[in-house]
């Protein structure tokens, strides 16, 4: 190099930052040795055909345009080793400039007579994931491998359990191997708890049944499972199905009932424009359902689920079906939470009516006087749910949260988790397909939520279920 290169100032510069270490540094080191470097005076450097603003860190090239935020580029460096070239211990460093990255200890909770708070749970829940995934690689994969295999032991068993009191049921779809009902349901389970296409669920099936492992006897068949999910013999089995994961839940005392509705998606489009009016470009829209679902509160497990059109009310679905549902299967309902889109008086009294519960929805804010006299005196819990109103008139509704409405947000919760772990959309577009859908993922999350409340509070699941199932 020539002696009368000398950095232009030391205000971008400083060796401190040194050290072939990042992709741009590498790359500047060899520009360095490569590449035309010229001098252009006032800070300025022609390297090869890119402009290189020394003292603002800054070029013209792609590298330093496209970077989000603005990082000195491979031809800055090239620049930089130029005007003052890199030692032997910058281009090999030695293993102790870069030593290996340990994880930091993980925070434990002290087991005391006081529950940490909200926010202390936060913390430390951020502090576990803190650094990035592959921090805990080997133990996200080796729980995920856990609960995959006691899910798929879990199935394999109770599928045969309860088949025999819903095997009468099923009049058709046996095919030419006389399939069993625990093996549909194990197949179409399946399929719901992968999402992924009966072909390559039959794949994945067909590597189970293998004569090496053994798993299962055999797979169905692409067109029995699938026309297995569409017929509507299937849906009140699938019906009891999911009331049957549920039933353990049953056991830890009077519930808290959640109602919602979310909607479901398909991967199949309608023409949309308004009929009687010129001039209207067509438009596209995604073909989507409604699913209308009620859960357990306490343990997020769904206990009652319908899909409809996108355009059926909430509250039409809510009185035809999912009350008399879980007054059939004799719930013991404490609380019932849904938001104002079941603002009804018919449906608090039902309520109040069928389950003797207390009914957690919201008025209308401009609400006057909802509870009428005539009203009263009609119904046997008028007096109870013209003191729920009040709460919700009084200190801004505070009150009536604290009651238990704000745990309404439950509901959301499950639909998430749901949508997020098993798909929000729905491969079926005719026949009862869309809604049995929807029923075999509530049913692969509430074999979720039984799995954790095994290894959370010790209980044996199958002994809970097998009086229900015998």
């Amino acid at each position: 190099m020539a002696d009368d290169i000398k950095p232009d100032t030391d205000s971008g510069y400083r060796r401190a930052e040194r050290g072939v270490i990042t992709k741009a540094q590498t790359k500047g080191l060899e520009f360095a040795r490569t590449a035309n470097i010229d001098p252009q005076g006032g800070g300025v450097w022609m390297v090869n055909d890119a402009i290189v603003q020394f003292e603002r860190n800054s070029c013209n090239c792609d590298w330093y345009q496209r970077s989000r935020p603005r990082t000195r580029c491979a031809d800055w460096w090239a620049v930089a080793y130029t005007v003052d070239p890199p030692t032997e211990e910058e281009i090999n460093p030695p293993e102790l400039r870069q030593p290996s990255v340990v994880p930091a200890p993980l925070p434990s909770i002290a087991v005391t007579s006081e529950m940490p708070s909200e926010d202390e749970l936060g913390r430390i829940a951020r502090a576990r994931i803190h650094g990035g995934y592959s921090r805990f690689k080997t133990e996200y994969n080796d729980a995920l491998t856990k609960e995959f295999r006691d899910t798929m032991f879990f199935i394999r068993a109770f599928f045969p359990d309860i088949a025999p009191a819903l095997d009468s049921r099923v009049q058709k779809l046996r095919g030419p191997k006389n399939t069993s009902l625990a093996d549909l349901l194990f197949s179409s389970f399946i399929h719901a708890h992968f999402n992924w296409s009966y072909r390559r669920t039959e794949g994945f099936l067909d590597f189970l049944a293998d004569p090496e492992i053994h798993f299962i006897k055999d797979y169905p068949g692409f067109n029995l499972a699938s026309d297995f999910v569409r017929d509507p013999q299937t849906t009140p089995i699938l019906r009891d199905v999911l009331a049957l994961s549920a039933e353990p839940f049953r056991h830890f005392g009077k519930m808290t009932i959640a109602a919602d509705g979310t909607g479901v998606s398909s991967n199949r489009f309608d023409d949309w424009r308004v009929e009687g009016k010129s001039g209207n470009e067509p438009r596209v829209t995604r073909r989507w359902f409604k699913a209308h679902a009620a859960c357990d509160v306490d343990s997020l497990a769904v206990v009652s689920v319908h899909v409809t059109h996108k355009d059926k009310s909430e509250k039409i679905v809510l009185v035809d079906h999912i009350i008399p549902e879980l007054f059939a299967r004799g719930y013991d309902i404490e609380k019932f939470l849904a938001d104002g889109g079941y603002n009804s008086t018919s449906i608090r009294e039902l309520i109040t009516e069928v389950f003797d519960a207390v009914p957690y929805i919201p008025w209308a804010a401009n609400s006057i006087n909802a509870i009428a006299s005539k009203w009263q005196n009609k119904v046997k819990h008028g007096k109870l749910v013209e003191k729920i109103y009040h709460m919700f008139k009084t200190d801004e509704g505070k009150a009536f949260k604290a009651a238990g409405y704000a745990w309404r947000v439950k509901v959301e919760n499950l639909f998430s988790s749901i949508k997020t772990r098993y798909g929000g959309s729905v491969r079926s577009l005719d026949g009862n397909g869309p809604e049995n859908e929807v029923l075999l993922k509530c049913i692969c999350h509430n074999v979720h939520m039984l799995l954790m409340a095994s290894r959370v509070y010790g209980i044996d699941i199958r002994s809970m279920m097998g009086e229900e199932a015998a």
